[in-house]
């Protein structure tokens, strides 16, 4: 039976205002027209399904296949076992989490038990997919392989197979290792004289000096303020400039293997003299410099002022 469309507006309308709890009078009326009341009405409205929506943390091997699913708790909520070719070899799922990804790119499918590979669906028990390759032979000779070795290859898009990024990662890692110079000490010496640039043009503007495109030196009158401001400017522009200049010679004597994420610290406050393993921590070189400040305000204060104003 097809309802008038009129019907169904007032009925989807009424819904609404008992799921609200705001039933208009006009709806009143009409339901005792029709001899029934919002009470009565109320009890034939299902609740709405509310989905439980929680946070976890994926916890995959290298190829990027989870294993397990982590709480904010930090208490295992499920997690499963597969052989190389992506089939569930069991599962631990007492809260009955929906957990649906297996190999990367891919979806399980309830219905068909295939997982679905963005241009494919995977059978993981032939361990092939079902269609060809929708880029024909540019995938392969095979038109229905997975990766023959599923250990260190992945096909995320269902085209074409191509290492985990475990070992792309590897393989960066062995590039920058190589390398003559520690490139992350030098990328920190560029970010020191990026900002060395920004406190010098921040300062001269100060001053009340610019440049004009034919060379010539533009200066405007300024306060005692701005002038003070300014000149802290540029003591911070050159503290910053030898800071990066001593980091870039560093960097020239060391190579890719002496790389940490501590060369990343130089950026900040004396920061050359905590950004390699084995110097003193950031909270001694600032406590020591805070406490012995009367010894060298000055010095001090450029330093600072290099976070930039």
């Amino acid at each position: 039976m097809v309802f008038p469309a009129e019907l169904v507006r007032l009925l989807d309308r009424l819904e609404e205002e008992i799921r609200a709890d705001r039933v208009s009078s006009e709806s009143r009326v009409w339901l005792a027209q029709c001899g029934l009341t919002v009470e009565q009405l109320a009890r034939q409205v299902e609740p709405e399904y509310t989905p439980v929506r929680n946070v976890h943390l994926y916890h995959c091997d290298h190829r990027g296949q989870p294993l397990a699913l982590i709480s904010e708790d930090g208490d295992t909520v499920w997690s499963g076992a597969y052989d190389e070719w992506g089939n569930q070899l069991n599962e631990e799922n007492p809260h009955h989490v929906y957990q649906p990804y297996r190999l990367p790119g891919q979806q399980y499918d309830e219905e068909s038990g295939l997982y679905y590979n963005r241009h494919r669906y995977y059978d993981p028990l032939q361990r092939r997919y079902i269609t060809q390759d929708p880029i024909g032979l540019k995938g392969g000779w095979n038109l229905y392989q997975y990766p023959l070795n599923p250990v260190s290859r992945i096909d995320p898009l269902g085209l074409f197979s191509c290492e985990s990024c475990s070992h792309f990662i590897d393989d960066i890692n062995n590039k920058l290792d190589n390398l003559p110079f520690n490139p992350t000490k030098m990328f920190t010496a560029s970010l020191n004289t990026a900002n060395s640039a920004r406190l010098y043009a921040s300062g001269m503007t100060k001053f009340g000096i610019s440049v004009a495109a034919d060379g010539t030196i533009i200066a405007a009158p300024v306060g005692a303020a701005s002038m003070a401001l300014g000149a802290w400017n540029i003591k911070s522009a050159t503290a910053a400039y030898n800071r990066a200049n001593l980091q870039l010679s560093e960097s020239l004597q060391e190579n890719g293997r002496d790389r940490c994420w501590r060369n990343l610290l130089g950026i900040l406050p004396y920061g050359e003299q905590f950004d390699d393993p084995g110097e003193p921590s950031i909270l001694d070189v600032y406590g020591e410099k805070i406490e012995n400040i009367k010894d060298s305000p000055m010095k001090f204060f450029e330093e600072l002022g290099t976070l930039g104003l």
